[in-house]
């Protein structure tokens, strides 16, 4: 017996059915006939339950689809994470060697300070010591200005007149002291002379009170005279 089986695309077909023993047998004993195709029309169901497995095997291929879509967007996102990933690895390979160079700038920025210091320092030194070189050099040329005058036949005449000009003044005025000194020291003797023989004669004569005031006044004079030193007028005279 043939049943009728409905394709993939809804057609139907003729299949032979095995079940009965007593067909099985008989051909095995006679050639059968040749199979006459029974054409059976589809039922609704079959139709239906068709339609079913078609608009799955549909969906399935577009699940398929968007599944492969979704696996091609998760790789590609992969690929992406992994490139931001290497590039923020690269930035901060970057960063960290930025930083190491700028640390290495600032190294050398200080480095660079304290030598500045040291070249101030040293600028400081060479103009203090171009001061010091120009004041010798000005004090040696004052010196030299005032060797070469010095040196001038026409200078030393000059100055040596001065000094035989001075040494004359002062041998005269040694000549003048000398002369006051002879004459102070004979005034001097004569006044000793008076004073000796003013006492002899106060001594010798009565004393009255007439004389006794003259002797009072002689006495006073006396003094006076004998308080003034004779070389305080010769400094006087010579100062002046």
């Amino acid at each position: 017996m043939k049943m009728s089986e409905e394709t993939s695309k809804g057609e139907p077909k003729t299949v032979l059915d095995k079940s009965n023993p007593s067909t099985s047998s008989s051909s095995e004993r006679e050639t059968p006939p040749p199979p006459q195709k029974v054409v059976l029309k589809s039922c609704d169901k079959c139709i239906k339950a068709s339609d079913k497995c078609n608009g799955a095997r549909a969906k399935l291929k577009q699940s398929e689809k968007r599944n492969e879509e979704l696996k091609s967007s998760v790789r590609k996102t992969e690929r992406e994470l992994k490139r931001i990933e290497e590039n923020e690895l690269k930035r901060r390979k970057n960063r960290e060697e930025i930083e190491r160079k700028i640390r290495e700038l600032e190294e050398k920025i200080d480095s660079q300070s304290e030598n500045d210091k040291d070249v101030d320092e040293l600028k400081r030194r060479v103009v203090q010591m171009e001061a010091e070189r120009a004041e010798r050099l000005e004090k040696r040329q004052k010196l030299q200005e005032k060797l070469a005058t010095v040196t001038d036949p026409k200078y030393v005449e000059k100055e040596c007149e001065m000094l035989r000009k001075s040494l004359n003044k002062a041998s005269k005025r040694n000549a003048n002291l000398k002369q006051e000194h002879g004459q102070l020291s004979v005034l001097c003797a004569e006044r000793q002379r008076t004073v000796d023989l003013l006492l002899s004669t106060m001594s010798k004569t009565e004393r009255t009170p007439e004389m006794k005031e003259i002797l009072l006044e002689l006495h006073g004079k006396l003094n006076d005279m004998l308080m003034n030193d004779p070389n305080d007028e010769v400094k006087e005279k010579s100062d002046k």
